[in-house]
This record gives C-alpha cells, sequence and structure tokens, in this order.
C-alpha cells in the first residue's frame, strides 16, 4: 500500500474544493460515510489506544470519505482498510517483535477466548517483561466491518461502517493470524464472520506469523 499523508492544510482545500465544485454542480452530492468504534474494539483496546479512539474515529471517517481510493477493501467484501499516517500515529508503539533464535526461548502459547461465549484459540506471544524489541511503526490500519455485516453478527451501530481491528504497523501491514482465518471460516455463532477461508491468503498469514509474534497487550 503507498503510503499516503494528509497536512490539515490540504484537507481543509479537499473540502473546500469538494463544496465548490458541489455548488456548481459538477459532482453529486454523495452521502456521508459515518464510522464509529464497536464495542468489540473497545473490549480489545489498550487503555492508551482508548483514549486516542475519538481522535482515530474521526481521523478515519474523514479520510474515509475525502480519499476513498486511499481506502482498500480488506480481506473480505464487507470490509474496509483504512490507512492513518501522522506523526501520532507513526509514533505509537507497534507491538510486532521478529522472532529469532535468541529471542525464540521468551514465546509464550496458550489457548484464548477472545471474549466470553467464543471457543479458545491457540495464541502466542512475548511477555510484556521479555528483552525483546518490537519493530519501527509505521502507520495505522483501521479496519472496518459495514453495518450490514455487524447486524449479521449481532452488533448493532447508528453509523455505516464499524471499526472491528485498529493495527499499529510497520511499512508492511501485517495480515490476519491463521487462528483468525480459521475462525471466521467456522462462522458466526463461534465468533466468526463466515467467510470461506482462502488458501492463498492462509498461507501468506502462516509465513507471516511464523516470523513475527505480538508484545503482550498493556490492559
Amino acid at each position: 500500500m503507498k503510503k499516503k499523508t494528509y497536512t490539515l492544510e490540504e484537507v481543509k482545500a479537499r473540502l473546500e474544493k469538494r463544496m465548490e465544485d458541489i455548488a456548481n454542480g459538477k459532482v453529486k452530492v454523495k452521502p456521508i460515510q459515518k464510522v464509529e468504534a464497536t464495542d468489540f474494539v473497545k473490549s480489545q483496546t489498550d487503555k492508551r489506544m482508548l483514549k486516542l479512539l475519538p481522535t482515530i474515529v474521526e481521523d478515519a471517517e474523514t479520510i474515509l470519505n475525502l480519499y476513498p481510493k486511499d481506502c482498500p477493501k480488506g480481506l473480505y467484501p464487507f470490509s474496509r482498510i483504512v490507512p492513518l499516517y501522522n506523526g501520532i500515529y507513526s509514533k505509537l508503539g507497534c507491538r510486532l517483535v521478529k522472532i529469532t533464535p535468541r529471542n525464540s526461548k521468551y514465546l509464550k502459547s496458550d489457548y484464548v477466548a477472545r471474549r466470553r461465549g467464543e471457543i479458545p484459540y491457540l495464541k502466542r506471544w512475548f511477555p510484556l517483561n521479555a528483552p525483546v524489541k518490537a519493530v519501527k511503526s509505521d502507520h495505522v490500519d483501521v479496519i472496518l466491518y459495514n453495518k450490514e455485516q455487524l447486524a449479521k453478527e449481532g452488533t448493532s451501530i447508528k453509523s455505516d461502517w464499524g471499526i472491528v481491528c485498529i493495527n499499529v504497523e510497520m511499512h508492511i501491514p501485517s495480515p490476519p493470524a491463521p487462528s483468525t482465518m480459521i475462525n471466521n471460516q467456522m462462522g458466526i455463532a463461534f465468533g466468526g464472520n463466515g467467510e470461506m477461508l482462502n488458501k492463498k491468503q492462509y498461507l501468506r498469514s502462516v509465513d507471516f506469523w511464523s516470523q513475527y509474534a505480538l508484545l503482550e497487550n498493556k490492559k
């Protein structure tokens, strides 16, 4: 994904140009795509990120509406990825750690359920006190699901899109973990989204997560 940055002046200029084009009849008025944070993402986000959540929602909504071409479809047809680049987001600590022969001994694993009612899945991570160094953060990817999909999964929102995940990424975005893809295929009854597993995407995920693990989340 090509890196995109927007200054406040650029956003204001884009808004003024859009309003001018609408007034002159050059473009059709498109309804504003509203974005909100789901309860799920709030429960999975650490305190540091929760403080930024109102800003993340506002910025994601702005970029989605002003620069829709910079917000590609996600892994599934009902998802979108909104990349956020600027001083705030590039300075957030990334939790990705490159696995090496020297630090692999610190890896922990266990069967963990994301929330009550879901089946546990195998997860591995580096503990917070492990002597490891995370990779340099580059940007934040905000993962959106549309209102219709969230309704199928039992989540009601008032907006058009709901934030289901916020990833602090390095220059190469991380794919969903293999366990996440398998869980999704198992269906909504098991906490997934019901989408079939794509073998090519799954193997790409296996390759990535064989090389990286996440640093334990601060709650």
